[in-house]
């Protein structure tokens, strides 16, 4: 998984020693302490949205997904796509989310509206 943003602009050894430590803390939190993450603000659910997809824990795919439809912050459903469309599968939360996310109205924080 390639970062981006800001993330772009580190030098090569920093980049390699930002993201070696992404997967390292990845491996380690457990899935009650991202659970905890996916209750707090948007920082922290952006936070736990990355560890997910760099760990692949698909099964919080449907999490995600509800999270995505709910919209309750702003800023952490970019996150919440990069994890749902990194699980990879037919079945995969984009493709469900995006279906059920159609009929959703209001749009929230992170819909074009809100």
């Amino acid at each position: 998984m390639k970062l981006g943003g800001s993330l772009l602009r580190l030098e090569e050894p920093a980049y390699d020693r930002l993201a070696r430590s992404l997967a390292d803390d990845a491996g380690a939190i457990t899935s009650h302490e991202l659970g905890v993450l996916l209750e707090g603000g948007w920082r922290e659910r952006r936070t736990a949205a990355w560890l997910i997809a760099v760990s692949g824990r698909t099964e919080f795919r449907r999490r995600l997904g509800d999270l995505l439809l709910a919209s309750e912050v702003c800023c952490a459903g970019s996150a919440y796509c990069v994890a749902l469309a990194g699980f990879g599968t037919p079945d995969g939360g984009v493709r469900r989310t995006a279906r059920v996310g159609m009929t959703a109205v209001p749009l929230g924080p992170d819909g074009p509206a809100g």
